[in-house]
Protein backbone atom coordinates (compact mmCIF):
# COMPACT_ATOMS: atom_id res chain seq x y z
CA UNK A 1 0.00 0.00 0.00
CA UNK A 2 1.45 3.34 -1.16
CA UNK A 3 1.72 6.53 1.27
CA UNK A 4 -1.30 8.17 -0.08
CA UNK A 5 -3.29 5.16 0.18
CA UNK A 6 -2.18 5.18 3.91
CA UNK A 7 -2.89 8.71 4.54
CA UNK A 8 -6.55 8.56 3.05
CA UNK A 9 -7.59 5.36 4.99
CA UNK A 10 -6.08 7.59 8.26
CA UNK A 11 -8.24 10.36 6.90
CA UNK A 12 -11.45 8.18 6.60
CA UNK A 13 -10.46 6.74 10.37
CA UNK A 14 -10.37 9.61 11.69
CA UNK A 15 -13.54 11.45 9.99
CA UNK A 16 -15.42 8.00 11.60
CA UNK A 17 -15.41 10.44 15.11
CA UNK A 18 -17.86 13.03 13.06
CA UNK A 19 -21.05 12.99 12.29
CA UNK A 20 -22.18 12.59 8.71
CA UNK A 21 -22.99 16.27 8.48
CA UNK A 22 -19.42 17.29 9.82
CA UNK A 23 -17.56 14.46 8.00
CA UNK A 24 -19.09 15.63 4.41
CA UNK A 25 -18.01 19.69 4.94
CA UNK A 26 -14.25 18.44 6.17
CA UNK A 27 -14.32 15.98 3.25
CA UNK A 28 -15.54 18.96 0.63
CA UNK A 29 -13.09 21.64 1.80
CA UNK A 30 -9.66 19.21 1.55
CA UNK A 31 -11.57 18.74 -2.06
CA UNK A 32 -11.39 22.56 -2.92
CA UNK A 33 -12.79 23.92 -5.82
CA UNK A 34 -16.94 24.17 -5.91
CA UNK A 35 -17.07 21.17 -3.35
CA UNK A 36 -14.84 24.26 -0.80
CA UNK A 37 -16.89 26.93 -1.44
CA UNK A 38 -20.56 25.13 -1.55
CA UNK A 39 -19.34 23.57 2.13
CA UNK A 40 -17.93 27.79 3.08
CA UNK A 41 -21.29 28.84 2.53
CA UNK A 42 -22.99 25.99 4.57
CA UNK A 43 -20.66 27.24 7.48
CA UNK A 44 -21.65 30.59 6.96
CA UNK A 45 -25.43 30.03 7.36
CA UNK A 46 -24.99 27.15 10.30
CA UNK A 47 -22.14 28.70 12.29
CA UNK A 48 -22.30 32.49 11.45
CA UNK A 49 -25.01 33.54 13.59
CA UNK A 50 -24.11 31.57 16.95
CA UNK A 51 -20.47 34.09 16.90
CA UNK A 52 -22.39 37.05 15.98
CA UNK A 53 -24.31 36.43 19.40
CA UNK A 54 -21.22 35.45 21.23
CA UNK A 55 -19.87 38.07 20.20
CA UNK A 56 -22.90 40.97 20.87
CA UNK A 57 -22.92 39.57 24.15
CA UNK A 58 -19.39 39.67 25.41
CA UNK A 59 -19.03 43.66 24.30
CA UNK A 60 -18.50 43.06 20.99
CA UNK A 61 -20.75 45.11 17.77
CA UNK A 62 -21.96 43.01 14.94
CA UNK A 63 -18.64 44.57 12.46
CA UNK A 64 -16.77 42.94 15.64
CA UNK A 65 -18.64 39.77 14.93
CA UNK A 66 -18.34 39.74 11.12
CA UNK A 67 -14.65 40.19 11.56
CA UNK A 68 -13.99 37.72 13.61
CA UNK A 69 -16.23 35.06 11.90
CA UNK A 70 -14.01 35.83 8.42
CA UNK A 71 -10.91 34.90 10.55
CA UNK A 72 -12.37 31.98 11.59
CA UNK A 73 -13.40 30.94 8.11
CA UNK A 74 -9.74 31.76 7.10
CA UNK A 75 -8.23 29.24 10.14
CA UNK A 76 -10.69 26.35 9.98
CA UNK A 77 -9.59 26.04 6.31
CA UNK A 78 -6.37 26.29 6.58
CA UNK A 79 -6.37 23.72 9.69
CA UNK A 80 -8.27 21.27 8.12
CA UNK A 81 -6.45 21.45 4.86
CA UNK A 82 -3.16 20.96 6.77
CA UNK A 83 -4.26 17.86 8.69
CA UNK A 84 -4.29 20.69 11.82
CA UNK A 85 -8.01 19.68 12.84
CA UNK A 86 -7.70 16.41 14.76
CA UNK A 87 -11.96 15.50 14.60
CA UNK A 88 -11.25 15.25 18.41
CA UNK A 89 -14.58 17.63 18.52
CA UNK A 90 -17.43 18.36 16.41
CA UNK A 91 -17.31 21.85 13.88
CA UNK A 92 -19.66 23.90 16.24
CA UNK A 93 -17.32 22.99 19.45
CA UNK A 94 -13.84 23.49 17.47
CA UNK A 95 -15.36 27.03 15.97
CA UNK A 96 -16.60 27.87 18.87
CA UNK A 97 -13.65 27.16 20.87
CA UNK A 98 -11.55 29.03 18.71
CA UNK A 99 -14.12 32.13 18.35
CA UNK A 100 -13.66 32.43 22.65
CA UNK A 101 -10.19 32.33 22.55
CA UNK A 102 -9.81 35.26 19.53
CA UNK A 103 -12.21 37.37 20.90
CA UNK A 104 -10.49 36.79 24.45
CA UNK A 105 -7.19 37.99 23.17
CA UNK A 106 -8.96 40.98 21.28
CA UNK A 107 -10.70 42.51 24.67
CA UNK A 108 -7.20 41.77 26.20
CA UNK A 109 -6.26 44.22 23.66
CA UNK A 110 -8.30 46.94 23.61
CA UNK A 111 -8.38 47.08 27.30
CA UNK A 112 -4.57 47.15 27.68
CA UNK A 113 -4.77 50.26 24.25
CA UNK A 114 -7.64 51.88 26.50
CA UNK A 115 -5.60 51.89 29.53
CA UNK A 116 -2.63 53.57 27.54
CA UNK A 117 -4.43 56.03 26.13
CA UNK A 118 -6.48 57.04 29.48
CA UNK A 119 -3.14 56.93 31.50
CA UNK A 120 -2.70 60.15 33.52
CA UNK A 121 -0.63 62.71 31.12
CA UNK A 122 2.04 64.63 32.56
CA UNK A 123 2.12 68.20 33.30
CA UNK A 124 2.67 69.98 29.97
CA UNK A 125 5.32 72.29 31.45
CA UNK A 126 7.43 69.10 32.05
CA UNK A 127 7.06 67.29 28.55
CA UNK A 128 9.33 69.21 26.06
CA UNK A 129 6.82 67.69 22.82
CA UNK A 130 3.27 68.69 24.78
CA UNK A 131 2.04 67.98 20.82
CA UNK A 132 3.90 64.35 21.09
CA UNK A 133 0.85 63.26 23.41
CA UNK A 134 -1.98 64.51 21.36
CA UNK A 135 -0.83 63.03 18.23
CA UNK A 136 -0.41 59.82 19.94
CA UNK A 137 -4.08 60.33 20.60
CA UNK A 138 -4.88 61.11 17.70
CA UNK A 139 -3.51 57.81 16.34
CA UNK A 140 -5.63 56.20 18.51
CA UNK A 141 -8.95 57.40 18.07
CA UNK A 142 -8.28 56.45 14.15
CA UNK A 143 -7.15 52.94 14.89
CA UNK A 144 -10.45 52.33 17.08
CA UNK A 145 -12.22 53.37 14.27
CA UNK A 146 -10.86 50.24 12.66
CA UNK A 147 -11.94 46.76 12.04
CA UNK A 148 -10.51 44.41 13.69
CA UNK A 149 -8.81 42.83 10.83
CA UNK A 150 -7.18 46.07 10.11
CA UNK A 151 -5.94 46.26 13.63
CA UNK A 152 -4.07 43.21 13.32
CA UNK A 153 -2.71 44.07 10.06
CA UNK A 154 -1.42 47.78 11.59
CA UNK A 155 0.02 46.00 14.76
CA UNK A 156 1.62 43.10 12.96
CA UNK A 157 2.78 45.24 9.31
CA UNK A 158 3.62 48.73 11.08
CA UNK A 159 4.68 48.01 14.95
CA UNK A 160 6.30 44.16 14.87
CA UNK A 161 7.46 45.33 11.12
CA UNK A 162 6.69 41.84 9.75
CA UNK A 163 6.54 41.65 5.77
CA UNK A 164 3.65 40.85 3.65
CA UNK A 165 4.29 36.90 3.83
CA UNK A 166 4.50 36.71 7.50
CA UNK A 167 1.78 38.38 8.15
CA UNK A 168 -0.28 36.52 5.72
CA UNK A 169 1.22 33.55 7.54
CA UNK A 170 -0.07 35.48 11.44
CA UNK A 171 -3.53 35.94 10.44
CA UNK A 172 -3.80 32.62 8.99
CA UNK A 173 -4.47 34.64 5.19
CA UNK A 174 -3.41 32.60 1.67
CA UNK A 175 -0.39 34.64 1.03
CA UNK A 176 1.10 37.79 0.75
CA UNK A 177 -0.73 39.04 -1.99
CA UNK A 178 -3.59 38.71 0.03
CA UNK A 179 -2.47 40.48 2.80
CA UNK A 180 -1.20 43.36 0.92
CA UNK A 181 -4.80 43.70 -0.28
CA UNK A 182 -5.77 43.66 2.90
CA UNK A 183 -3.68 46.33 3.97
CA UNK A 184 -5.29 48.46 0.94
CA UNK A 185 -8.04 47.70 2.15
CA UNK A 186 -7.61 49.22 5.45
CA UNK A 187 -5.65 52.34 4.08
CA UNK A 188 -9.10 53.24 2.28
CA UNK A 189 -11.08 53.29 5.22
CA UNK A 190 -8.78 55.60 7.05
CA UNK A 191 -8.77 57.82 4.07
CA UNK A 192 -12.82 57.37 3.80
CA UNK A 193 -12.89 57.90 7.86
CA UNK A 194 -11.40 61.10 7.48
CA UNK A 195 -13.11 62.03 4.92
CA UNK A 196 -16.42 61.60 7.11
CA UNK A 197 -14.57 63.37 9.82
CA UNK A 198 -12.79 66.65 8.45
CA UNK A 199 -12.86 68.76 11.98
CA UNK A 200 -10.69 65.78 13.37
CA UNK A 201 -8.57 66.06 9.24
CA UNK A 202 -7.70 69.59 10.38
CA UNK A 203 -7.02 68.67 13.65
CA UNK A 204 -4.68 66.11 12.55
CA UNK A 205 -2.92 68.85 10.21
CA UNK A 206 -2.88 71.32 12.60
CA UNK A 207 -0.35 68.61 15.02
CA UNK A 208 1.41 67.67 12.00
CA UNK A 209 2.23 71.17 11.81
Amino acid sequence: MDCFSVLQDINRNTLKKLSKEDAALVEDIQAGGKRQNDAIKKLYLKYRPMVLKHISRNSGSRDDGHDLFQKLMEELIINIQKGRYKADASLKHYLMGMCSNMWNKELGKRKRHQAFVQSPKADPGDDPQPDMEKMIEAVAKIVDSMTTTCKDFIRLYYYRSMSMAQVAVEMGLANANTAKNKGFRCIDGVRNWLKENPRFREHLRELRG
